[in-house]
């Protein structure tokens, strides 16, 4: 619970839950503050421009390709990318509420079904699937809205009735395999397929009303009777063990069906039937994650070593193999282009191109794990960092990662230097890591300062000066002696009473402000680190930055519903109109700056399905970016 209380007309308290913080108001409220006032949301709105990376850490079959409009389709968070890559934009489906977890392309082509899990929102929070046009963006059905329960992991459509059916699979206990007459939104029926996880599902493009589905330790063939019951026959595996996890599957146009398994191995099934015909033993020195057929018939197996192998027709004969660079992660995913373009997905939320004679190289780079470390330079270049100890630099306007580099720490914040030849990275460990930011992202410099996590980084306007937060509730300033990296400690603040938060730079360099996590907005003189207590210095400070959740210019951010840890982020743009916000609900908030009033109109973009952790405004205010927590991805948008 958020409001504000007037104590008299230079002061204001900030309640959050049974904390209490006192605002200093700014010379221009005083005497005429109103709290009650009615403040009109910014006239400009938020545009989904572009989402970095996708999700294949833990999805399979995130990847499609249009022929029609030359177009890979695959999910990120909650939004589905339509990425053109050779025209360098992309298209955003943003209808579902939650992290998308599956998608399926109908056999015209066009019509694409994607399955959600069930999130935290009141309105169309629960688990469902949704199906829409590829070309228009138009939602066609909304799909079991009242009959899954934690998420659809697997969808696909059957080919060999032209699509008339949807299976689909339910990641609750049981897992239910359900098959839906999709258009008329009617579940036909559904059977409890595993206690153990399913890793995918196909219809039999040559047999009507069958459907192939695996996971742990099985594989199961289903046939729909006359009756509408679901009939299942396990696989059989000679004399053989059954693998410990059949990871994917994919039908030849000849007709049979092979798996890959979590041993190497990829076995082929006699056409219809539930036994196997043969086995190519050892194919991938370690688990098969993912099998594609390329038009010509010709299979192409991926594996979790980085390896791509091309097969013949007859999955007979190696013709080639291939390495994939492992930066990027095994291959989740391979879907063919136009020629012998292939794409592919891999674990670590990535997306390549190339071929078997070329090479692959990245064209989305993601993160994947959490990431809260977001920074811009002057030139509108940003930063990120996460969990995952990547560090990426990548340019707004090409889309383009200009350099990654893998830390030995989990990254959780970062900064850059005013001429953007230095980038500043916190750790999870209590590291600050030094990186040559103008070529190669190389680390220059490693060190140790806290027991504690780096929670916050700035540079002084100048560049001369860095502020590091701890959440040991220190802040230590460092002179920064030349561009080779090197840091001299020339202060210590000390003073709050918890783990420091948010922290910003004064305009002229002479102060520095800062949050805590019991909500303590405290002031420092610079560089010295000590106290400042006088009211009229601050009263009428400039800021360089304006990322400190609390004060009382941003004071009505805080709804009524909030609690302290409710708003992660917030941003104020260059020319100081414009206030981003990113909160626990997923929500990027755009309010316009000041927002001193109780609850002041907004306007909001959706897209992340966890906690928005970081936000950032380019410096020509025409871009706005965006870090989702557990949702791993880094979004950008158009403010128009």
């Amino acid at each position: 619970m958020a409001n504000l209380e007037i104590q008299d007309e230079t002061h204001a308290a900030l309640h959050l839950g049974r904390s209490r913080v006192v605002l200093d108001i700014s010379s221009a409220y005083a005497g005429s503050f109103d709290p009650a006032k009615s403040q009109e949301a910014p006239d400009r709105q938020l545009q989904l421009e572009w989402v970095y990376g996708s999700r294949g850490s833990d999805c399979r079959n995130n990847l499609i390709y249009l022929e029609s409009s030359g177009e890979l389709v695959y999910f990120m968070a909650a939004v589905v990318v339509l990425h053109d890559v050779n025209g360098g934009t992309q298209r955003h489906y943003t209808e579902h509420t939650d992290d998308v977890h599956c998608i399926a392309v109908h056999p015209d082509r066009n019509t694409l079904a994607t399955g959600q899990s069930s999130g935290h929102r009141k309105v169309q929070g629960k688990a469902h699937i949704r199906v829409w046009l590829a070309d228009t963006l138009q939602t066609l059905h909304v799909i079991g809205e009242q009959d899954f329960q934690r998420a659809v992991c697997c969808v696909a459509f059957s080919s060999y009735d032209k699509g008339e059916l949807l299976c689909a699979v339910d990641e609750a206990n049981d897992h239910h395999l359900s098959v839906w007459d999709w258009k008329a939104e009617k579940r036909l029926c559904q059977a409890k397929a595993s206690k153990e996880p399913i890793m995918d599902v196909e219809f039999n493009p040559q047999e009507p009303n069958a459907i192939v589905s695996c996971g742990r330790g099985q594989i199961s063939f289903w046939t729909i009777d006359d009756a509408r019951n679901l009939e299942a026959k396990r696989g059989t595996f000679k004399d053989k063990e059954a693998p410990k996890y059949i990871l994917g599957l994919a039908f030849s146009p000849k007709g049979f069906l092979v798996s890959g398994d979590s041993s190497g191995n990829i076995l082929i099934w006699d056409k219809g039937r539930n036994k196997i015909t043969r086995e190519l033993s050892g194919a991938h020195s370690d688990a098969v994650f993912s099998l594609t057929f390329l038009r010509d018939g010709r299979l192409v197996s991926g594996g979790r070593a980085g390896r791509l192998v091309l097969w013949d027709d007859s999955c007979q004969r190696k013709l080639m193999d291939t390495e994939v660079p492992m930066a990027y992660g095994a291959v989740r995913c391979i879907v063919q282009g136009k020629g012998e373009r292939l794409y592919l997905e891999t674990i670590k939320n990535c997306v390549l191109e190339g071929s078997f004679s070329d090479g692959f190289s990245p064209i989305s780079v993601g993160h994947r794990d959490e990431l809260w470390g977001l920074a811009v330079d002057a030139s509108g270049r940003f930063l990120t960092c996460g969990d995952d100890r990547l560090v990426a630099l990548r340019d707004p306007e090409t889309h383009k990662t200009l350099w990654e580099a893998q830390v030995k720490q989990g990254a959780h914040c970062c900064s850059m230097s005013p001429d953007g030849n230095l980038a500043i990275v916190g750790s999870q460990t209590g590291h600050y890591i030094v990186l040559d930011a103008a070529n190669s992202g190389a680390v220059l410099q490693t060190k140790k300062i806290s027991r504690e996590q780096i929670e916050d980084i700035k540079f002084s306007p100048d560049g001369q000066h860095v502020a590091l937060a701890s959440r040991n509730n220190k802040i230590y300033i460092y002179r920064v002696s030349s561009n080779n990296g090197q840091l001299d400690l020339v202060a210590k603040c000390q003073g709050h009473t918890s783990f420091v938060t948010h922290i910003d730079w004064s305009a002229d360099g002479t102060l520095l402000r800062s949050n805590s996590g019991d909500y303590e907005l405290l002031y420092w003189k610079m560089p010295d680190g000590q106290r400042e207590f006088d009211d009229s210095v601050t009263r009428d400070a400039k800021w360089q930055t304006g990322t400190c959740c609390l004060s009382f210019e941003v004071a009505g951010i805080w709804r009524d519903a909030n609690d302290g840890t409710d708003v992660n982020a917030v941003c104020v743009d260059a020319g100081g109109t414009l206030c981003a916000v990113g909160d626990d609900f997923g929500w990027v908030n755009l309010y316009s700056y000041p927002c001193p009033v109780a609850a002041p109109d907004r306007r909001q973009g959706g897209g992340h399905s966890s906690h928005v952790t970081n936000v950032a405004f380019t410096p020509d205010g025409k871009r706005l970016i965006s870090c989702g927590g557990r949702d791993m991805a880094v979004m950008q948008w158009l403010l128009v």
